[in-house]
C-alpha cells in the first residue's frame, strides 16, 4: 500500500502514463493527488501500530533517558513504512514535549496526507489545537512558504502564513525554532542544493533534531 501511495504522490504514476501516451496523444492526464490522498488516508485508518522492527527502529531515535538521540537518517525500500515511522515519532514529541515540528514533503498532496493521519490520533481536549498549533508542512514548490493547518470539524487544510489571523485561534499560531524536522523522500529533496537550502534554513544548530527518510535503492547525486 505504502508503495501505491508514494508512486501515485510523488508524480510518478502521472509520468509514466505520459510516457505511455506519447507526445502526440491529445489527453493529458494528470492524477488528483488531494482526492487520492484522502482516500488513501481513510483507507488507512487501521495501520496504526507498529511491527517489531519498527518499534526498534523508533527507539533508535532516543536515548536510555528518553531524550532525542541527535539526527537520525533512516534508509529502507520504498514501502517499508519510512512515512508511517516518522508520524508515530511526531505524535510523542507533540504529544511528550514542547516545541514546533516542521514536517517536509514533495508535495501538497503527501503533507496534507500527514496532516490529515496526525489530526486524526491526536488526543481530544483543550490541548489539542495546542498542539496542532505545533505543526508546520512545507512542500515544493518551496516558494510558497510554510503552511500551518488550520481546522474546521474533522477536516483540516494547509494554509499560508498570510492566511492566518481570521480569528483568535489562528493569531496564536508563533514562528518558533523547531525541535523536530522530518525530510520525506529526503533523496530527492536534499539531492537539489537550492531545496536542501531552503530546508536547512530552518534548522537551528543544536536545537533542531533531523529525520531524513530516504529510498535506500535511490542515490542522492
Amino acid at each position: 500500500a505504502q508503495v501505491i501511495r508514494n508512486f501515485v504522490l510523488s508524480g510518478d504514476f502521472d509520468n509514466i502514463v505520459a510516457h505511455k501516451l506519447g507526445p502526440e496523444h491529445l489527453i493529458h492526464f494528470v492524477a488528483d493527488r488531494s482526492e487520492f490522498a484522502e482516500q488513501f488516508e481513510q483507507s488507512a485508518l487501521s495501520l496504526y501500530n507498529l511491527t517489531d522492527h519498527q518499534k526498534e527502529k523508533l527507539a533508535e531515535c532516543y536515548g536510555e533517558d528518553g531524550s532525542p538521540a541527535g539526527d537520525v537518517h533512516l534508509m529502507a525500500p520504498a514501502g517499508a513504512g519510512k512515512t508511517f515511522l516518522a508520524l508515530h515519532r511526531i505524535l510523542r514529541t507533540l504529544t511528550t514535549g514542547p516545541g514546533q515540528i516542521l514536517f517536509v514533503a514533495r508535495n501538497e498532496a503527501l503533507a496534507f496526507f500527514a496532516a490529515t493521519w496526525l489530526l486524526k490520533r491526536l488526543p481530544r481536549g483543550r490541548k489539542t489545537r495546542r498542539m496542532i498549533r505545533r505543526l508546520h508542512f512545507l512542500h515544493e514548490p518551496f516558494s510558497s512558504g510554510v503552511r500551518f493547518p488550520r481546522v474546521r470539524g474533522n477536516s483540516v487544510q494547509l494554509v499560508r502564513a498570510c492566511g492566518l489571523g481570521q480569528n483568535s485561534e489562528d493569531q496564536k499560531v508563533e514562528k518558533c525554532p523547531y525541535v523536530l524536522t522530518i525530510v520525506d523522500e529526503a533523496h530527492h529533496i536534499y539531492s537539489d542544493d537550492k531545496c536542501r537550502g531552503v530546508v536547512e534554513a530552518c534548522i537551528t544548530p543544536g536545537l533542531t533534531q533531523r529525520m531524513l527518510l530516504s529510498d535506500i535503492s535511490q542515490s542522492w547525486g
